[in-house]
This record gives C-alpha cells, sequence and structure tokens, in this order.
C-alpha cells in the first residue's frame, strides 16, 4: 500500500464496504473520523460505524437502472 501524504483517499461521512468482516459478506459502513493513534504507529487510522450486510444487489439496481 502506498504511503498517503496528507490523509487517507476517504472523507468524514462517506459510505463504505468493508471486507474484512470475517463473515465472507461485505458489510455497509460510514467514515466517523481520520486522524492517528499514537498506539498504532504513525499510520492513519479511520474510524468506522458498520451498518449491516451490504445488499449489492439492492444497490447496483437502485445505482444503474
Amino acid at each position: 500500500m502506498d504511503t498517503w501524504l496528507f490523509r487517507p483517499p476517504v472523507l468524514v461521512g462517506e459510505r463504505i464496504v468493508w471486507l474484512g468482516s470475517g463473515s465472507g459478506l461485505p458489510q455497509g459502513g460510514i467514515v466517523r473520523w481520520i486522524g492517528k493513534l499514537p498506539e498504532m504507529g504513525a499510520d492513519w487510522t479511520v474510524g468506522i460505524e458498520l451498518v449491516g450486510i451490504f445488499n449489492f444487489k439492492a444497490h447496483a439496481t437502485e445505482t444503474f437502472s
């Protein structure tokens, strides 16, 4: 992964898809904060609120129809 100079390529309030849930199903979420946590090192940390299983079929129908 490239190092982000100024901030991660997302903004607070943007909707995201989290693929690392371990359940095998993507989950939808919202970026709630972006910052650096000293205990996590010098890298950026993105705080997200998960809002549930991402229904790609419904989203694609709404977006592409």
